[in-house]
């Protein structure tokens, strides 16, 4: 369970929250003197870990959040009984649809690292709605945009590698880029793949390279970290085990998939899931390598052997054929 407070009683002032209201999607076009009589004395705040359950799809949903820090992997069930991964990043809300269905959770969502949450309580939410209409309409926006967001098409949306997104470790963005380099590969192919027909052995050749690459990675990070003494590797690698069960979870699934139609959106979903985790992991969690040096590290290279930025042949977490 999530530890929860009261802004009063947790490590956020009423200044700190005021202040992410004013930036939030949700909330920045609403005056402060409404934030502050209406939505900041009726906040809580919720803790949670990396891969620690948030709301659960089909269960009784009790509360609105808004991510202040960290962010959030969601599943949901399609109308064809297919699954529907998102990211949930900081300054969004979550659970706000439950307004309109009955109080029923509509996605599993589950911690990505380690995550704040603010939360509102739908009755009370309900009544601050009832007393103000423009905080009334700016949710209701927001449930028309994510309900509009449903409706969409599912694209492939290239990731290209930047300058931006180097860490400072040669080793440590050259598989960075690799990583990107492969999920672009697996993207085109799936561009050019109809979805009726039989998933090409390339992409399976891909997956397989992809996926063994990410396991490498992870372990090839958290020894760099290791080696530089970075005070917060238990908790990275606390993220990385969670990131790994998920894929362990999209694997199975893919393999398990018998029609190449489901197959192939379950490729859709892999795709977007670990291109949009390669992003927001390195500007979230590796940009921090950045600016830690200890005094005897002039640079955050390692002494990683050669033969450790090759995939692993026997991953621990992935089961290919």
């Amino acid at each position: 369970m999530a530890a929860e407070t009261s802004p009063d009683q947790g490590l956020l002032t009423h200044e700190d929250i005021l202040d992410f209201l004013v930036r939030s999607p949700s909330f920045r076009h609403l005056p402060s003197e409404l934030l502050i009589r209406l939505i900041v004395p009726i906040l809580g705040i919720s803790h949670y870990e990396p891969g620690q359950l948030i709301t659960y799809e089909g269960g009784r949903q009790t509360n609105i959040h808004l991510v202040y820090r960290g962010r959030v992997h969601g599943i949901r069930s399609t109308e064809g009984g297919r699954e529907f991964h998102f990211f949930i990043q900081e300054g969004e809300m979550f659970g706000e649809l439950a307004l309109h269905s009955n109080r029923t959770n509509t996605s599993t969502i589950r911690a990505v690292a380690p995550t704040i949450c603010l939360t509102l309580e739908l009755e009370t939410l309900k009544e601050a709605m009832a007393s103000e209409w423009r905080l009334a309409r700016a949710i209701f926006m927001v449930i028309g945009q994510r309900l509009a967001e449903r409706l969409a098409p599912m694209e492939i949306t290239p990731f290209p590698w930047s300058e931006s997104l180097k860490v400072g470790s040669s080793r440590i963005d050259a598989q960075h880029e690799r990583l990107f380099d492969l999920i672009n590969q697996l993207g085109n192919l799936l561009r050019h793949t109809v979805t009726d027909a039989t998933i090409p052995q390339g992409i399976h050749g891909i997956l397989r390279d992809l996926l063994l690459y990410v396991d490498t990675h992870f372990h090839d990070e958290e020894h760099m970290m290791e080696d530089l003494g970075l005070p917060w590797l238990e908790a990275h690698k606390k993220i990385h085990r969670s990131l790994e069960n998920d894929i362990i979870s999209f694997n199975r699934k893919i393999q398990q998939a018998t029609a190449p139609e489901s197959q192939h959106f379950m490729l859709l979903q892999l795709h977007k899931f670990l291109g949009d985790l390669l992003v927001n992991h390195i500007m979230e969690e590796d940009m921090k390598v950045r600016s830690y040096r200890r005094p005897h590290h002039a640079t955050v290279e390692t002494g990683l052997k050669k033969e450790q930025a090759i995939p692993n042949q026997q991953s621990s977490f992935v089961n290919l054929p």
